[in-house]
């Protein structure tokens, strides 16, 4: 029963006796435990009905051609039912008796019958390269002709061994596969198995793109090296293999593919190797209390009746999603915990000449690991040339595995930790790994004492970050002196304590390397030491203010500085007089590296804003630029008016939310002028709640037109835009044309814990 729900497209088996005469036959020449699979089946068939025949082998022979010729023409053309017609220009004889033992005669219409396959794993066969050239994209080839090539390489061909391989690897460069999916959507009716693989891939590419990307990568590998491997030709597919992995990531499971045993060098061409360890501790995801106190000073708007679907309550949401989480945490905890599979492949060789480059290991809401994790992670440990920590929600994992750690500490280069409480030990432990780089501690309100004060024993430590909730003083337990952290990349410091900066500043005093500084923090003394020490850090590619550590004059003299920066986060500082901006607006156009740009706020930054969008037309690698509270209608018509003359061609993320001071006809003005933007993906234009805004049938069709023009858009953001239904058609129907129909989406309706007072 599970391997039937597992493989839809064998499930209709059981309604053709032919069928099942082959399965049983199947079963009792070759008893196992392992179900049956389909190439087998089919095979098992054949032979049944060439034994059956064999009297007329030379009908059953043509019968089977020319049905072979109709069924790949119906595969390549997404045809499952066939015409009299069809089958006459095929060859196909329908009253030949042994037809009926491939096809199935459906008679509703009586006068033009239809006729199927048997299954539609039927109109899978090989007929040469002519058929594998149109499996033109990664996507074709993991779900509408995945099984056609299943059956290609079940009928091994050593002339076309290396021409396969070639092609199918080459595939994964396809610069389409993120963009493309119309093609996923064309298979959804049949076979039944590759519809539900088809959403789970279209699921998968639109909630994580990364994790889709090494799902193909990872398919087309094996997909080819099993045709490889069928077809005897592995020396002569081996240069195309090499290259496809070189410099890839890819999930540490295709370690047990068998050409990692016969090739084990061929390891150290990857990047990096990634497997994720899931446990059941799953907490809840959205704390919806939390939402509700955001919301708790607003009072509920006044709207009219059209307008109410721009809201919904979230009491509705919360009981969904708190649904869906218990069916999710019953799921899982019926889940059995197994560890990874190492167990054939690369782990047969011992010794293990060659080791993984880089080992990623993913922890998820684990407790403890147990006796059988935790031999697995000492043999997994032991193979890799560096390993990567990531622990969330998994408190206890750490100190549980504590004799893998002390095998390979060495090899440990990062450490990164969320959503979990490090107990005195496993402070220990982590001070224990002298190559460690990387540590990262976030979502806790725990201060690790132990760990903090003795920060300079690692004698490699470049990035640094701690994202600490509540109170704890972070800089008050780091060392006072740091003679051996000179290797510092990265700081990223977050902590609401008010605290002396001159640790701070020491540390960045002993890192000449500084790359990317992130501080949150509100932070008074030593506001001016800390701008000086980052005005030698001239290395610095990422800075980031929040909170009140900001000295606006001291930064903008120092900002010309800082000439290979690509982002610049102050979107949560404040500078509110015209000379400061001024000056800051000029030093931008010296930053021509610069990708990401949040601009702060302030009545200053608000009267330079024209200068700053025309500062942009250096920009020209220019990403992401945010602007928040400062815009009116002249300045936001001047990011239009830069953008038509050539300014922003990188642009990625356009955010323009909570600008209050542009007004419906600003927006309007706006919309009908925007042009050129060619890569643009994400545009908001948000306002808060008690902003809401009741738009113009007119400003619904200049933001209708404008989002036409802009060919890569994929997210718009509108939250207290008022539309009514007659607006949202307007929105839908450009949606319909757009070239990213399948995945632009349009965010406008409030979740709130209130109701909005509806005019009658």
């Amino acid at each position: 029963m599970v391997y039937f729900g597992m493989n839809e497209d064998l499930q209709g088996i059981h309604k053709t006796p032919l069928f099942v005469a082959a399965v049983c036959t199947e079963w009792l020449q070759n008893p196992s435990d392992q179900p049956f699979q389909d190439v087998t089946l089919f095979k098992s068939y054949m032979q049944y009905l060439s034994l059956k025949h064999k009297a007329t082998g030379e009908i059953l022979q043509a019968t089977v051609s020319s049905c072979g010729q109709l069924a790949l023409t119906g595969l390549f053309s997404l045809c499952f039912e066939f015409s009299s017609d069809d089958l006459a220009e095929a060859g196909v004889d329908e009253e030949e008796e042994l037809t009926t033992c491939l096809m199935s005669k459906f008679t509703a219409q009586r006068l033009r019958p239809v006729y199927r396959f048997l299954s539609p794993l039927f109109q899978d066969q090989d007929l040469g390269l002519y058929y594998l050239r149109q499996i033109n994209s990664p996507l074709k080839t993991v779900t509408t002709y995945n099984n056609f090539l299943k059956y290609v390489y079940s009928h091994p061909s050593s002339k076309a061994g290396p021409a396969v391989v070639s092609h199918l690897l080459q595939l994964v460069d396809d610069k389409d596969l993120l963009e493309n999916m119309s093609e996923i959507e064309g298979y959804v009716n049949r076979p039944p198995e590759t519809s539900r693989i088809s959403r789970a891939i279209k699921e998968l590419w639109q909630l994580s793109p990364e994790s889709f990307s090494s799902f193909i990568s990872e398919n087309l590998l094996s997909i080819a090296l099993n045709f490889a491997y069928e077809s005897n030709t592995v020396a002569a597919c081996s240069p195309f293999i090499l290259q496809f992995l070189r410099g890839r990531t890819l999930a540490l499971k295709v370690l047990n593919l068998q050409y990692f045993r016969d090739h084990p060098e061929s390891v150290l061409l990857v990047k990096s190797l990634e497997v994720s360890i899931n446990g059941h501790k799953i907490s809840a995801l959205v704390d919806y209390s939390v939402m509700e106190k955001c919301y708790e000073t607003l009072q509920p708007p006044t709207i009219d009746q059209d307008y109410a679907s721009a809201f919904e309550k979230m009491k509705e949401w919360a009981k969904n999603l708190s649904e869906n989480e218990e069916n999710l945490n019953k799921f899982m905890k019926n889940q059995p915990l197994n560890p990874p599979k190492i167990s054939s492949g690369y782990w047969k060789l011992s010794p293990k000449l060659y080791k993984i480059p880089r080992l990623v290991v993913s922890v998820n809401y684990m407790g403890p690991a147990d006796q059988a994790l935790l031999q697995v992670l000492m043999e997994v440990f032991s193979a890799s040339q560096s390993i990567e920590l990531r622990l969330f929600n998994s408190s206890g994992f750490l100190e549980s595995i504590h004799p893998a750690l002390e095998l390979s500490k060495t090899s440990v280069i990062k450490c990164s930790m969320s959503m979990l409480e490090l107990s005195t030990a496993e402070q220990e432990l982590l001070l224990t790994l002298p190559a460690l780089q990387t540590l990262e501690i976030s979502g806790t309100n725990q201060l690790p004492d132990q760990l903090f004060p003795n920060l300079d024993k690692f004698l490699g430590l470049k990035e640094l970050s701690v994202r600490l909730d509540g109170k704890p003083d972070v800089l008050s337990v780091l060392p006072g002196e740091f003679p051996n952290l000179c290797h510092m990349e990265k700081l990223s410091i977050q902590t609401s304590t008010e605290s002396d900066l001159s640790k701070l500043v020491k540390l960045i005093q002993h890192s000449p390397n500084l790359h990317v500084f992130n501080l949150k923090c509100d932070f008074r003394s030593n506001r001016e030491s800390l701008m000086a020490v980052l005005g030698s850090c001239k290395k610095l590619i990422e800075i980031e203010f929040s909170g009140q550590c900001f000295e606006a004059m001291t930064f903008v003299n120092i900002l010309t500085n800082f000439v290979s920066l690509k982002i610049l986060n102050l979107k949560d500082q404040h500078i509110p007089d015209k000379k400061t901006s001024e000056k800051f607006a000029q030093a931008l156009g010296s930053l021509r590296n610069l990708e990401e740009l949040r601009l702060p706020t302030g009545d200053g930054i608000h009267q330079v804003a024209k200068l700053i969008i025309q500062q942009c037309l250096q920009l020209c690698c220019l990403r992401v630029l945010a602007f928040h509270h400062i815009l009116d209608d002249d300045s936001v018509l001047e990011i239009a008016r830069v953008a038509s003359r050539g300014g922003f061609q990188k642009l990625e993320i356009l955010d323009l939310s909570v600008n209050h001071k542009i007004t419906e006809e600003g927006y309007r003005n706006f919309f009908q002028a925007l042009d050129n933007l060619p890569n643009l993906q994400e545009l908001n234009v948000c306002r808060h709640i008690p902003e809401c805004i009741p738009v113009q049938a007119t400003t619904v069709k200049a933001l209708g037109q404008c989002v036409s023009r802009l060919p890569s858009l994929t997210r718009l953001h509108m939250l207290s835009w008022l539309l009514d239904e007659e607006d949202m058609k307007v929105i839908n129907d450009v949606k319909e044309r757009h070239p990213q129909s399948r995945r632009l989406t349009v965010l406008w309706k409030w979740i709130v814990p209130f109701s909005p007072v509806v005019l009658e």
